[in-house]
């Protein structure tokens, strides 16, 4: 008697039989019939295809009817000063928009600072203060007159002659009605640089003496190449690693000198005294390219002009 593991194997083995005969006992399937492949001609091919592809791709490109004339790339707004085309040089050769805007930015810093409690004002606050609404003044008439696209522009006329205003009258002191006076202009600054709108009148046109006061400007300008530029000229890794606040010390020097031969400003029309001037713009003007090319030698150079101008300056007409 078989085990039944025995009977297992011989069950499957049946099994399998019996499937080959079945499927050899089924009729055959008919072949797949499968299209033709077309017969092109050497001539309808020709009119589709190239004979030589090279020969046909080589030499000038094939020109269109109708031609469009390709844009040009736009071109970036360079963010260094450069000298403008015309025969008179706008202020774009001395300071960039973004100078301008950084300074002005700062100045409103320094003003909070200075301007706390009408006591503290009236001691010491207002002399400084006066200095920083000169530069103001000065800095809001070049926006005016800017070649180039800064911001401001639109309110630069009314906001300078109300910032002189605020400087002459600093002049007398910090008095009470003074201090309301640069608190109002100094809230006006800060909707300007919040990006409001200036809302009072402009004042009438002065004169450029009575615009810009040369004393509290070449004040704040002693200071500020003192503290500024010569300190870190004197080391050339911090020249290397301030080059951003060199150059815009530098440009803001370069306006100051400009501003000195104004029509109208005293002095202005003295020969040795235009002399002075254009070295110190001059100078401050190679500070600032040496500052983009980060070439010490040619800063410390040029820092060397800016410092003879100043002194003879001062021997003459301090």
């Amino acid at each position: 008697m078989l085990c039944r593991g025995c009977r297992a194997l011989c069950g499957i083995m049946l099994s399998g039989v019996l499937c080959l005969a079945a499927v050899a006992q089924s009729p055959a399937r008919p072949p797949y019939r499968r299209v033709a492949p077309p017969d092109f001609s050497r001539t309808e091919a020709g009119r589709v295809f190239f004979d030589d592809v090279l020969r046909q791709t080589s030499g000038e490109h094939p020109q269109s009817k109708t031609q469009v004339p390709a844009a040009a790339p736009p071109q970036p707004k360079p963010d260094v000063a450069v000298p403008s085309s015309g025969s008179a040089p706008g202020w774009s050769q001395l300071v960039t928009a973004t100078t301008l805007e950084d300074e002005v930015k700062a100045i409103k810093l320094e003003i909070d600072r200075l301007v706390t409690t009408p006591g503290a004002f009236a001691s010491s606050g207002h002399q400084p203060t006066r200095r920083q609404f000169s530069l103001l003044a000065v800095l809001f008439a070049v926006i005016e007159q800017y070649d180039g696209e800064v911001r401001w522009q639109q309110d630069a006329p009314a906001a300078r002659g109300a910032f002189a205003r605020v400087a002459r009258n600093l002049r007398a002191g910090g008095s009470s009605q003074v201090y309301q006076e640069v608190k109002r202009r100094q809230q006006a600054l800060d909707v300007l640089i919040r990006g409001g709108r200036w809302t009072d009148p402009p004042e009438e046109e002065t004169e450029a003496n009575e615009l810009i006061d040369r004393v509290p400007l070449m004040q704040l300008l002693e200071q500020r190449l003192e503290s500024n530029l010569k300190s870190i000229l004197a080391r050339e890794a911090d020249f290397r690693a301030r080059g951003d606040t060199v150059r815009h010390e530098a440009e803001i020097t370069a306006v100051l000198g400009r501003v000195l031969l104004r029509p109208g400003m005293d002095d202005a029309e003295d020969a040795e005294y235009e002399a002075l001037a254009r070295l110190l713009e001059q100078g401050a003007v190679q500070v600032a390219a040496a500052a983009v090319a980060q070439d010490w030698e040619a800063a410390g150079r040029a820092m060397s002009d800016i410092s003879r101008s100043c002194v003879d300056c001062h021997e003459s007409y301090r």
